[in-house]
């Protein structure tokens, strides 16, 4: 995980997100990144300045424009505190919208660079295995990749190849080393217990609610929005409809489904949903799905294998 950005120098900060646009920019010679605005309607396209400025655009920014705006955000940053007022003059700029996109795109920079590196290189071994390295903001994630530890930091070097991040920008924090970890909303661990099971020593995924372990466990925490608040009962009841779809690409084991989908539903009668209408979403859900297997089983027999556990709970 990475820890802070306090640390990134303003001019290493700004060089990186130059080459990186621009190096996205030139993917294609006649299509330019561009920005068009309509009132306070802002959209992103591709294209060239003449042919946009025929379109319905109150205003319409070049790539030289967002980074001489990039710029001034950078270098004009300002910290008051009561009648003291601080110019910022490292780190990422506090307090803005954008900070958090900023350094996203500063790491990202670092690790296409890294990327290209060993491309070039033809460490092609190397590449297969970062493949399965990602990252998430300040969250990283590390499957089967010895070698990452080791190239770390720019200043680290392992077989001639340099590494990846910056040590003076950033401190990288390691949280967690085993079978099973956590990263974001998912579980990640090898399965076992059943030798003839075909997903037996292979990693598998399931949800993880760090609201429901360990220090938070005991708190109770209100999970959805209340039935008596102001929004639609519809857009209420789709609540269970839009979890229900993060199950499926979570939950690699249709008992974690099961369990995950029942969990939700009496969370949301305790938020005062009404019993009849959320079952009737879990089977409009189940019968609509997109493919005609789910778990290997039909939809219908999910349906049916919930309806059980509900009585029993």
């Amino acid at each position: 995980m990475l820890q802070y950005y306090t640390k990134i120098e303003h001019n290493d900060l700004f060089s990186k997100l130059q080459a990186l646009f621009t190096q996205l920019d030139k993917m294609e010679n006649n299509r330019g990144t561009l920005v068009g605005r309509k009132g306070t309607h802002f959209q992103l396209f591709r294209g060239n300045i003449v042919d946009s400025g025929k379109q319905k655009w109150e205003k319409v920014y070049s790539l030289d424009d967002l980074l001489q705006m990039i710029n001034f955000l950078i270098n004009n940053t300002y910290i008051t505190l009561a009648d003291s007022c601080w110019k910022q003059a490292i780190g990422i700029p506090m307090g803005t919208n954008c900070g958090v996109n900023l350094v996203d795109f500063y790491l990202t920079k670092y690790e296409l660079d890294f990327m290209v590196q060993l491309k070039q290189g033809n460490h092609w071994e190397l590449l297969r295995i970062f493949c399965n390295t990602m990252r998430y903001l300040d969250d990283i994630l590390a499957i089967d990749n010895p070698l990452f530890v080791k190239l770390l930091y720019t200043d680290c070097q392992h077989e001639g190849i340099k590494g990846i991040y910056p040590r003076g920008a950033l401190t990288i924090e390691r949280v967690s080393r085993a079978e099973k970890v956590q990263y974001m909303d998912a579980s990640i661990s090898r399965y076992s217990g059943d030798s003839k099971h075909y997903m037996d020593g292979k990693l598998f995924t399931r949800t993880f609610d760090k609201r429901r372990f360990g220090k938070f466990a005991h708190l109770n925490l209100l999970r959805y929005t209340a039935a008596e608040s102001l929004i639609l009962p519809s857009v209420g009841l789709n609540i269970i409809t839009t979890q229900m779809h993060r199950f499926v690409k979570l939950d690699m084991r249709l008992s974690d489904f099961v369990n995950d989908t029942v969990q939700t539903f009496y969370d949301l009668i305790h938020s005062g949903f009404d019993r009849i209408n959320l079952l009737s979403k879990i089977r409009r859900f189940l019968l609509t799905f997109k493919s005609r297997l789910l778990y290997g089983v039909t939809p219908i027999y999910i349906y049916r294998l919930l309806l059980r556990k509900l009585k029993r709970s």
